[in-house]
């Protein structure tokens, strides 16, 4: 269902390049990623999904066209998130929300203009 699902959100959008290692049945597989250029926000806090949404909200904005350039950006897949816990159970954790830039924009891509966000 999943994989259903992400094909037909993600049909037509840029994804990075990667080489399959080894496919793990038919509902995942192991893959490398080429190197390349990400926007990123990290925030922090405790409510992982609220965090996560504000980041989106922040990297969709850049991609709108709050940069340097005052482009719009196109949507790419996936939108990553890193968490790195904090140090007690009820400390605050960091949350990265990332966007691939589109291969068009990788060799200068625009600075976001909204603190926070960077590549």
């Amino acid at each position: 269902m999943l994989k259903a699902l992400g094909q037909v959100l993600f049909t037509g959008l840029q994804v990075p390049k990667y080489t399959t290692a080894e496919s793990k049945g038919k509902d995942y597989e192991i893959r490398t990623y080429e190197a390349a250029t990400w926007v990123s926000v990290t925030l922090k806090g405790t409510q992982g999904d609220a965090v996560m949404k504000e980041g989106f909200g922040k990297l969709f904005k850049y991609i709108q066209g709050e940069n340097d350039k005052k482009v719009k950006v196109d949507m790419t897949a996936p939108v990553t998130c890193r968490i790195e816990p904090g140090a007690g159970p009820a400390s605050e954790s960091s949350f990265t929300v990332s966007f691939f830039i589109p291969q068009e924009h990788q060799a200068d891509p625009p600075t976001p203009s909204s603190p926070g966000a960077g590549h």
